[in-house]
């Protein structure tokens, strides 16, 4: 039975008897010291809290050890309270972040609410299987763990065969209850726990603190090894056995020539740090729950299944050398790095990953799984031999460097792939199927009709069209029968600050779209109250959708939200009269931003024209106090407040006495003409300054109360209302190369710019939209730059790369402020 000293030795404990009086299963007694092995530790383990309530204390040791860890909290600073009773929350608290029991799975007791500190362990714990609660529903979380209670927890998480113990009988062995007695007898037996010196077992006596720490101490030795500090472990030759589990849960440890019986769990403790495992062999499962984007790094390592679960962030994974690993299973966001050479027989992307999770293979892989929902999967370079899209997979993109080829993709849901790959044959089985190239061979699967359409560039053709019969026997060229022409401009601009929209650089529009062409459809209000129809005029033939502002406008989503009620959906003629009954939609109102959209299929060309906002006002629901600001890219640039209601002045009013502005030096001023104009249009309120600049740098608006009140129902009036903070948009100036329409940019050559105020640039794929997370998330993956300018900086000629990135199209946005669109990487 290992531990690991803070000093870098591994003793072997050797049980002896303890002195009368004593607590036998407490760690009280200093051991005899059979056995001795050196460990090159690189770095001092983290230094542990100073209790000074355990300073004298026989459980000082293990307390020290597993606070150290991070595994054990005092009750305050410098204060342990070792003989104070352990709850059952708390046990359990303490077992999960020992052994790194982690799951998503609901289990609900009558006595545990969802806002106490205990609730996820409690769950977390009764769903690993090791605890249960009582007949009644209820956990008793805050009642004393008892002896048999911890022991019957320790038997399950370490397997122990019940009814295999040979324990000695208790003088109080009537008192152990039927269901714990094999499991007491087996923690007995190993040492676990022990008897005390009148040969009484006491089960339903509680722990303390101190012995909870010490059998939890003596559990992880039988469990394996715990690594808790940064190293170098194992030998330098040969090879070192461990019988049981190894769990290394801090960041800077190597794990060399070992070969485990049992599992390898990656703990959270390594946060995002760096794990080195050389020449080892794990017999169980490796459970990836800690770990940074620069890596869990595996060389020469024989594995059967890998499983990712990391709670918070992505983790990467590099596989090197004459690595061997049977399978991955993702359940979180992860990027796998697998050399050439390195076996990876399947990868299973699960249903556990969260809706726009990104997932990244990178090298070579027999078989990969999607069954998540609206996923993105990139594979910059490597080959997949086969790739399987389920029918659980709805909405997922794949996205392919030209590096990257895929011999065989079978798409059970609708999907969409991008990119330069190849793919050498493609089975069709779902509808709203679309591919930016056209893959060299496509095959129909018994799902689908065989006059199904696939988008190819843009193009919507019969599936059974795609390749003449000579495609399928003439040799591989690179090319297809069908064209392809990736013209898409579907990038969005989500970077403006205060919660604030910059919806004056691009519209979202996809496909070859030009509303200069037919013109945009008409419609006749741009405020609705729910229940009312939105009357609209088409100028070409074409099926028009009606969808929330916050749906995506590509096609398969819009048809997803079809299915599900939250779309309205219909053909249209040119020059007709249409409408959309509001009352239709599946949705809670008063999500009010709607759109209609219109895809017209013309001369194999497929033309989507956007129409302007409409909004859907409830009028049974009482005005909203705080209106939505959003702040409009255009030259000047304007500002709109956002209510749920239509509104008008109240009688007496003026504009001029709806809005104040607050500038940056704290003064309070009207807004008036000198400033800009005010004005009320549907549900909105227009400020519109005539020379932005002179509000400064910060600036706020406050709304006069009692100035607006709504159309209808009652008339009631708004309450003052002060915005946050607001900052113009900051500018950015393309300066090479020097373009006005489309630049075409070789990779591994400059982009330079200017910004009128210090910030972070971007320049990432043009389908890229969110948060800052969203955008540091695809810089961190490899599929964008970003460069942060300072404000001594704006105004001047900065410069970002565009090395190693994957040819297309790509835009640069300036945080919290405007884009430049139309930027193409080329080879």
């Amino acid at each position: 039975m290992k531990k690991w000293l803070s000093n870098g030795l591994a003793v072997l404990l050797l049980s002896s008897s303890l002195s009368a009086g004593t607590v036998a299963y407490a760690d009280n007694d200093p051991q005899p010291a059979s056995t001795t092995e050196i460990h090159n530790v690189q770095n001092a383990p983290t230094k542990a809290p100073e209790f000074k309530d355990v300073a004298n204390h026989w459980a000082k040791d293990a307390v020290d050890r597993w606070s150290s860890r991070g595994v054990v909290n005092g009750s305050s600073a410098n204060k342990f309270e070792p003989n104070k009773q352990i709850t059952r929350s708390e046990w359990v608290s303490l077992l999960n972040r020992t052994f790194q029991f982690q799951t998503n799975a609901e289990v609900i007791f009558t006595d545990v609410s969802s806002n106490k500190w205990y609730t996820q362990d409690v769950k977390t714990a009764a769903a690993s299987g090791y605890i249960k609660g009582f007949e009644d529903g209820t956990f008793k979380p805050e009642a004393p763990i008892t002896r048999e209670e911890a022991a019957v927890t320790l038997a399950s998480i370490l397997k122990l065969s019940q009814g295999a113990g040979q324990a000695p009988t208790f003088k109080d062995q009537s008192q152990i209850a039927g269901w714990s007695q094999d499991q007491v007898a087996e923690v007995v037996q190993i040492g676990i726990m022990k008897g005390y010196s009148d040969q009484t077992f006491q089960p339903n006596k509680s722990l303390t603190r101190a012995e909870a720490v010490s059998v939890l101490d003596r559990a992880a030795d039988v469990y394996g090894a715990w690594y808790g500090e940064a190293g170098t472990f194992g030998p330098k030759y040969g090879i070192q056995e461990e019988k049981g589990s190894v769990i290394i849960n801090k960041t800077g440890v190597t794990l060399q020539n070992t070969d485990i019986a049992g599992d390898l769990i990656i703990g959270k403790g390594v946060g995002q740090g760096d794990v080195y495992l050389q020449n080892v062999t794990v017999h169980g499962n490796t459970y990836v729950y800690g770990g940074g984007e620069h890596s869990v790094h595996l060389d020469n390592v024989t594995m059967v299944k890998v499983i990712v679960n990391k709670k918070d962030g992505t983790v990467r994974l590099v596989a090197e050398g004459n690595s061997s690993i049977q399978e991955v299973t993702v359940n979180t966001g992860a990027n796998l790095d697998v050399s050439k050479g390195v076996s990876v027989n399947k990868v299973t992307l699960t249903n556990e990953l969260p809706q726009q999770s990104t997932v990244r293979l990178n090298g070579y892989f027999n078989t990969v799984n999607v069954e998540a929902f609206s996923i993105a999967l990139h594979i910059p370079e490597g080959s997949i031999d086969n790739l399987n899209i389920s029918d659980t997979a709805t909405g997922t993109t794949v996205d392919t460097g030209k590096e990257a080829s895929i011999l065989s993709l079978v798409l059970n849901a609708a999907a969409k792939v991008i990119g330069l790959g190849s793919i050498d044959k493609a089975t069709i089985n779902s509808k709203d199927v679309s591919f930016e190239q056209a893959p060299k061979y496509v095959s129909l699967g018994d799902k689908v009709p065989s006059n199904v359409k696939v988008n190819i560039g843009n193009n919507d053709v019969e599936a059974g069209n795609i390749n003449p019969p000579a495609a399928a026997t003439a040799p591989s060229t690179g090319s297809t029968s069908v064209s392809s022409d990736s013209g898409s401009n579907s990038g969005s601009n989500s970077g403006s600050n205060s919660g604030s929209t910059n919806s004056g650089n691009n519209s979202g529009n996809q496909g070859n779209t030009d509303e200069g062409l037919l013109g945009p459809v008409s419609i006749e209000s741009d405020v609705v109250t729910v229940g009312e129809a939105v009357y609209f005029t088409s100028p070409s033939n074409g099926i028009a959708y009606f969808a929330s502002q916050q749906i995506p406008p590509d096609l398969n989503t819009l048809n997803l939200a079809v299915q599900s009620g939250e779309v309205l959906k219909k053909e249209v003629k040119a020059g007709e009269r249409n409408f959309f009954l509001t009352s239709e939609l599946n949705i809670q109102y008063p999500e009010n931003e709607f759109r209609i959209s219109l895809y017209e299929i013309n001369s194999n060309s497929n033309y989507y024209y956007n129409s302007s906002v409409i909004s859907v006002t409830d009028e049974s629901s009482p005005l909203t106090q705080n209106p939505i600001i959003m702040e409009y890219g255009t030259e000047p640039e304007y500002f709109v407040l956002k209510y749920n209601r239509k509104i008008k002045l109240v009688p007496g009013k003026s504009t001029g006495d709806i809005v104040q502005v607050v500038l940056e030096n704290g003064s309070v001023e009207p807004f008036t003409n000198a400033l800009g104009t005010v004005e009320i249009d549907g549900t909105k309120v227009y400020i519109k300054p005539t020379d932005p600049s002179q509000l400064g740098k910060n600036f706020k608006f406050r709304v006069q109360a009692d100035s607006i009140q709504t159309v209808t129902n009652n008339q009631e009036q708004n309450v003052e209302y002060t915005t946050g903070p607001m900052n113009l948009l900051v500018k950015i100036e393309l300066v090479s190369p020097a373009v006005s329409n489309q630049a075409k940019v070789k990779i591994g050559d400059l982009i330079e710019f200017k910004v009128a105020d210090g910030t972070t640039v971007y320049l990432v794929p043009e389908y890229v939209s969110g948060s800052q997370q969203t955008f540091d998330d695809i810089v961190t993956d490899g599929w964008g730059k970003k460069v942060d300018v300072l404000s001594a900086q704006a105004n001047q000629t900065v410069s970002i790369p565009t090395d190693n990135l994957a040819p297309g199209k790509y835009y640069l946005l300036a945080w919290g402020g405007r884009a430049i669109y139309n930027i193409e990487l080329v080879q």
